[in-house]
C-alpha cells in the first residue's frame, strides 16, 4: 500500500517426460508360475502407484528397488500368450507404461515310452521316453524301488536310461522326472 516492492524467487523443475521401462526378461519368453518380472525405469519412479495388469493373470507387486519396478507372476488362468501392461509414475507424477507380450507355461512335459508298460525287461535294457516339448539335459531322475540305473542321457526331446538291475523279480513302478526348459516337472 505504501509502495514497497516485495520479491520471491523460486526454482522449479519442468518435467513432462514419461518414464520408460526396459524389461529384464525379454518379450515372448515362456514364464512359469512364481516368476519375478523386473523392469528398469529410465528415471526415478514412485514406490506407490505401480501396476502390473494382464487379463487372466495375477501379480504380486514387490517393493521398489532403486529404479526397478518388480512383480511376481503368481499365475494365469490359461496357458499361452498374454500381454502385460506395466505402469508407474515418476517423481513429477508423469505416468509411463510398457506393454510387453509373454507366454504363460505352467504345464510340465508329458512322455511317451518307446517300450509299452507291463513289458518284460531284464538287466541292461535301455528305456527311452520322448517328451512333447524340449527338456533339460540335467537334473533327470529315474527311480524305482530296488532298481539301479546308469546315468541318463538326453538327445533332443528323448531321455534314455539303462536299467542295470532290480533286487526282485516282479513288477515295479518307475518314475521319470525331467524338467522342461522353463524348469517345470
Amino acid at each position: 500500500m505504501v509502495g514497497n516492492v516485495g520479491t520471491l524467487t523460486l526454482n522449479y523443475v519442468y518435467d513432462s517426460l514419461l518414464p520408460t521401462f526396459v524389461p529384464v526378461i525379454l518379450a515372448d519368453t515362456k514364464l512359469k508360475p512364481i516368476t519375478v518380472l523386473s523392469f528398469a525405469a529410465s528415471e526415478p519412479i514412485q514406490s506407490t502407484n505401480m501396476s502390473f495388469v494382464s487379463l487372466g493373470c495375477t501379480f504380486e507387486v514387490l517393493p521398489l528397488s532403486g529404479q526397478t519396478a518388480e512383480a511376481t507372476l503368481v499365475g494365469c488362468t490359461a496357458q499361452g500368450s498374454f500381454s502385460l501392461i506395466v505402469t508407474a509414475l515418476d517423481v513429477a507424477g508423469n505416468a509411463g507404461n510398457l506393454t510387453i507380450d509373454y507366454v504363460y507355461d505352467s504345464v510340465g512335459p508329458t512322455f511317451i515310452s518307446t517300450l509299452a508298460g507291463k513289458s518284460s525287461i531284464m538287466a541292461n535294457t535301455s528305456l527311452s521316453f520322448t517328451a512333447n516339448e524340449p527338456i533339460q539335459t540335467g537334473g533327470i531322475a529315474f527311480t524305482a524301488p530296488g532298481c539301479t540305473f546308469a546315468a541318463p542321457t538326453v538327445t533332443g526331446k528323448t531321455a534314455t536310461v539303462k536299467l542295470l538291475s532290480c533286487t526282485t523279480q516282479d513288477r515295479f513302478l518307475m518314475t521319470v522326472e525331467v524338467e522342461d526348459v522353463e524348469g517345470l516337472l
